[in-house]
């Protein structure tokens, strides 16, 4: 299929897409009930606090986004496809970045609210497709462009762990500065849980940096020690996120160490645990990234491997013992 084919049928997904997000958006605005034609309960899944990212509403950015892949693609028709590699290169981003997206919001559907949205799948799927088009129109022109600049893809994928890493540093200050009144508030975890969004969001840039870096050096990457722990360490902190997002965020307001509470036997004292755990191996782990990122270690991958893995287990011993420490102090006054 030509280029200009592949150009027409990204033209079609993003009108589509930009009809979903703006039935949604005015579905909303007018204070109608948004029905599912499929029987899922999708007021349910945008009204969330997953409908918003950093405080914009999804079906804003889906607009946003719908509507500048269509005026790209009606540009690369106009022009016959006479577009230069700069070109290429911003609309692979772009694409890439709604199809990481989509992803985050299908797994906050299935696995946080258990409720899935007619729309939002099928937006994600469209996102998907159009990623998967311009990937297969870009994907060469790219590999050279990112060859030739590989020193900005590479400030990039800095400043992509420099923003995860800050953010997660700010959430574990914030974590304890909350708790010196021995609970976390809804408001506290308000601001938690946004920190949350801006680490989700460096990493959205550290995934398609990453991708930039490997795609015209794949061979080479595949033999460099460091770059393969970089990716475990990486694999631990999604999996880590999505405990985070399944088990503690939504229950941080138990997290209080003070007053009495209605739950079951022991459940306060394991999310409590869980949470000093989870906070312990994230700012670890993404420290450990970015020191790999700025040295060069003369290390086999078991050697570096093996290092994180005792500063992780160090980590958590710590912080579990921060845990104790907290609640011994108040156990005398207010039992668990």
């Amino acid at each position: 299929m030509s280029f200009l084919s592949l150009s027409v049928i990204n033209l079609f997904l993003s009108f589509f897409g930009f009809i979903i997000s703006f039935h949604i958006y005015e579905k909303k605005s007018q204070g109608v009930p948004l029905i599912c034609p499929a029987g899922f309960d999708c007021l349910a899944v945008v009204s969330s606090r997953f409908g918003r990212f950093l405080g914009v509403p999804n079906y804003f950015l889906g607009m946003f986004y719908y509507g500048l892949i269509a005026f790209l693609s009606a540009i690369t028709i106009i022009s016959a496809g006479s577009v230069g590699p700069i070109f290429f290169l911003f609309l692979f981003l772009l694409s890439g970045t709604a199809f990481l997206f989509s992803l985050y919001l299908l797994f906050i559907q299935s696995f946080v609210l258990r409720q899935y949205c007619l729309f939002c799948l099928l937006s994600a799927a469209l996102a998907s497709g159009i990623f998967l088009i311009s990937f297969s129109f870009s994907s060469d022109i790219v590999s050279v462009f990112l060859k030739q600049y590989r020193i900005l893809v590479l400030i990039g994928h800095n400043v992509g762990i420099a923003i995860a890493v800050g953010a997660v540093t700010v959430s574990d200050i914030f974590f304890f500065k909350f708790l010196r009144d021995l609970k976390i508030s809804d408001s506290e975890k308000e601001i938690l849980s946004t920190l949350s969004e801006i680490v989700w969001f460096g990493a959205g840039i550290l995934v398609l940096t990453g991708f930039g870096l490997y795609l015209p050096f794949a061979g080479a990457y595949n033999l460099v020690p460091k770059f393969l722990v970089k990716m475990v360490i990486f694999l631990i902190i999604l999996i880590n996120g999505f405990v985070l997002n399944l088990v503690i965020t939504p229950r941080l307001t138990q997290i209080s160490f003070g007053g009495r509470h209605d739950h079951k036997s022991g459940e306060l004292h394991s999310i409590r645990r869980l949470a000093f755990a989870s906070g312990a191996i994230s700012i670890t782990s993404w420290y450990s990234a970015l020191i790999l990122g700025l040295t060069k270690p003369p290390y086999a991958f078991s050697q570096i491997f093996g290092i994180y893995l005792l500063v992780i287990g160090l980590a958590i011993f710590i912080s579990q013992v921060v845990e104790l420490r907290l609640r011994s102090q108040v156990s005398a006054i207010i039992p668990d």
